[in-house]
């Protein structure tokens, strides 16, 4: 699961400065794993690979980073950078760049699923802010990403916390549109959607309680990123509800520091703050997930089997309805046909293509 969104953020910032796409609807149906058996290998980081990217290419990217890299190749599970096992899927809604500078250009309305669905896009304008607030710490970046990425870390070197103590100014005139962060924000609702619906193997099946639920999909979308952000301590009275209880403790800590990520909308940050570039969402999101890939990756709860069948709302509450696109539907139809053996740790999930998330339970 963890992989499967590493690679997916990696795919949204290649097409947003490659091809020049923006997906904007990242949700459970249009993440797809694909599970090719491929058998681990053994691989010093200390080089980059130059039969796998060739060696033309190769004492280019070392100086400059690999423009493409999946989680694989920085785990010593694959010799070629290009090497994924997600697959993003429904660009029916997507977004092409160049298209914005055109005279013809008509602005395209609001897109997402809801639950995945990011807060300002939900509301179609930035999400407030009430300083003081504390800008979270640029990650530290582990070091098969620094070797991979030097470019990367150039650009985004680790920088301690910030406190904003006062509201930017300047910032009210500034046109909003839906960004690649908006789309790094729906694969955090993903993961989050992903671990409060996945059934542990070997326990009595459990229902997901209403307020919980209201939290993923009610008016406290913000309160709840806060609250974790803002680290242990009592629930924050904005949900009502403790958020503990929404994932398993393990992986409490990323999502308390990916939160984190996402308290401050980048869009009022000043345009010299480092943490305003496009890409940072994703930046920091991929170095944290790997961070904690690479410290877990041993642990019993990363290879912890899960249930084919994800946990269900308590009776008198359903799931909310999900985008109609046909290409979904269609989705949806075989991932409920198509049984597979999952878990956490990609590696020890089992044959056929389904939805990332849908494997996940």
């Amino acid at each position: 699961m963890l992989e499967t969104a590493y690679d997916v953020l990696e795919v949204l910032r290649y097409l947003h400065f490659k091809p020049q796409i923006l997906h904007r609807d990242i949700s459970k149906g249009n993440v797809l794993y694909i599970d090719d058996k491929m058998c681990p290998t053994t691989i010093a980081h200390s080089t980059l690979h130059a039969d796998s990217i060739g060696a033309s290419k190769a004492a280019t990217a070392t100086a400059t980073g690999l423009p493409l890299c999946f989680i694989k190749y920085l785990l010593n599970e694959s010799c070629d950078p290009c090497k994924t096992s997600a697959l993003l899927i429904d660009f029916n809604h997507a977004e092409h760049h160049a298209s914005k500078q055109s005279p013809e250009h008509k602005r395209i309305k609001r897109m997402g699923t809801p639950v995945f669905i990011a807060r300002a896009v939900q509301r179609r304008e930035p999400v407030p802010i009430f300083p003081p607030l504390v800008l979270a710490a640029v990650p530290d970046s582990p070091e098969p990403y620094t070797l991979a990425h030097p470019d990367r870390v150039a650009k985004f070197p680790s920088t301690p916390v910030r406190l904003l103590t006062d509201h930017p100014g300047g910032r009210n005139n500034r046109e909003w549109r839906h960004e690649l962060d908006h789309d790094a924000e729906s694969v955090w609702w993903l993961l989050l959607y992903w671990t409060v619906t996945a059934q542990p193997k070997e326990e009595p099946d459990e229902f997901i309680s209403h307020s919980i639920w209201l939290l993923l999909t009610g008016g406290a979308r913000s309160s709840l990123i806060c609250d974790l952000a803002s680290g242990p301590g009592e629930p924050d009275e904005g949900t009502g509800t403790n958020i503990h209880t929404l994932y398993s403790t393990a992986l409490q800590p990323l999502f308390r520091k990916l939160a984190g990520i996402l308290a401050v909308d980048r869009y009022w940050l000043e345009d010299s703050e480092t943490r305003n570039a496009p890409q940072y969402v994703n930046e920091a999101f991929q170095r944290l997930i790997l961070q904690f890939i690479l410290k877990h990756r041993e642990a019993d709860f990363m290879v912890r089997q899960v249930k084919e069948r994800p946990r269900r709302v308590e009776k008198g509450s359903q799931e909310p309805g999900y985008s109609a696109t046909a290409s979904q539907r269609r989705n949806a139809e075989v991932s409920s046909k198509i049984g597979s053996k999952h878990s956490s740790s990609l590696s020890s999930i089992q044959e056929h293509i389904t939805p990332a998330m849908e494997v996940c339970y």
